[in-house]
């Protein structure tokens, strides 16, 4: 019996895991607005996460020096431009767009709005209230108490029984409760080996320089420190390997389109990305790239003495990237050193000068050959 398979009529794709508004949200409630805002804004700037607070639109708090009177949203300060975060709160169904997935983590004023974790930063004066809020108390994992709180037995009742109890005036074991929520994203190793070599006149991906194919060595390189390595080709030019391998899904963007097309498999890991056609590197240069990485960034890259800008084919990609680089490719740019250069990332020196000399002509592979 022939059985008609169900007819798609887009293609099926990776899609990222995200809250509404951030990577990951959570939402605070159970006191004053204002005291719900200052006690976020002390969180954002304690966590070295990307941060943004969320609230409605309230014209003034009971104390208004806490409040942007336009609205209340604010970012953290380790977001360095934060004009690209833009929050529209007119209502439940706000619209909030890809922004989102550049943001670690949303802190919201669940007075107003759900979340599917909360706080509950208790206020006594707040009590009925409090009571009336189900769905907040059973989505509470904390509370926070000053040191003449009691919390009364009815609350109690209403919580899960893992909910933990922190002090307002000593946050650290909340601070690192949250950080838990939000875990730095997996690395994922590719190697770039979609390249033509047009001024190299033989396919370098493929050179023994190391006892095997470059491409080959610099996975064997990835493999102990990423979770999974892959090899990046193109319609117009593939490698023979038993490894698992990426084929571009746009056309004629060179690297811009191997980083895009692994975001497009997989959308929630950071990116080591490696040019194939960098002899020099060593184990002991990734490594540090990778202890030196700083996730609530676009990106983690080397900066390249001989050009004076960041590296962008020996670089860690996290998934808020990703946005970034439609965004570029959206205005007409498709180098990814562009990207970098315009947006907020942790630059770094390599503990090697020499280790982001590439090979692009015969001349360049005689002087690497030189040297060995």
């Amino acid at each position: 019996m022939n059985v008609e398979k169900k007819h798609r009529k887009h293609a099926k794709m990776a899609k990222p895991t995200s809250g509404k508004w951030a990577k990951t949200d959570l939402g605070v409630f159970g006191n004053d607005c204002a005291v719900i805002e200052a006690f976020c804004g002390e969180l954002a700037g304690s966590l070295p996460l990307s941060t943004v607070y969320v609230d409605t639109d309230h014209g003034s708090f009971d104390n208004p020096t806490f409040s942007n009177q336009k609205h209340s949203g604010f970012n953290s300060t380790h977001i360095e431009t934060p004009s690209t975060l833009s929050l529209h709160l007119a209502g439940e169904d706000a619209v909030y767009s890809a922004n989102k997935l550049k943001v670690q983590l949303a802190l919201i004023n669940s007075n107003h709005f759900e979340a599917a974790r909360t706080i509950l930063l208790y206020s006594e004066k707040k009590t009925k209230s409090i009571l009336k809020r189900t769905q907040q108390l059973e989505a509470c994992f904390a509370v926070v108490l000053s040191e003449e709180d009691q919390l009364p037995q009815e609350i109690k009742e209403r919580l899960n029984a893992e909910c933990l109890f922190f002090s307002v005036s000593e946050l650290g074991p909340l601070l690192e409760q949250i950080k838990s929520f939000c875990p730095a994203p997996i690395i994922k190793g590719l190697v770039l080996a979609g390249g033509q070599s047009t001024r190299m006149g033989k396919d370098k991906t493929v050179l023994n320089l190391h006892g095997k194919p470059q491409f080959e060595h610099l996975a064997s390189l990835l493999d102990p420190l990423c979770d999974e390595v892959y090899i990046s080709v193109s319609a117009v030019h593939t490698v023979d390997t038993t490894r698992r391998v990426i084929s571009d899904k746009f056309v004629g963007l060179g690297p811009y389109a191997a980083i895009l097309s692994a975001f497009q498999q997989d959308p929630d890991a950071a990116w080591l990305v490696l040019a194939s056609d960098l002899p020099n590197i060593t184990s002991s240069v990734l490594e540090q790239l990778i202890d030196q990485r700083a996730s609530s960034k676009l990106a983690t890259a080397f900066l390249n003495s001989e050009t004076g800008f960041p590296d962008p084919l020996c670089t860690l990609w996290e998934p808020s990237s990703h946005p970034r680089l439609l965004e570029f490719l959206a205005l007409g740019y498709s180098c990814p050193r562009k990207v970098l250069i315009n947006s907020s990332i942790s630059i770094i020196d390599p503990i090697d000068a020499g280790a982001l000399f590439n090979l692009n002509t015969p001349e360049d592979l005689a002087r690497f050959e030189g040297l060995g």
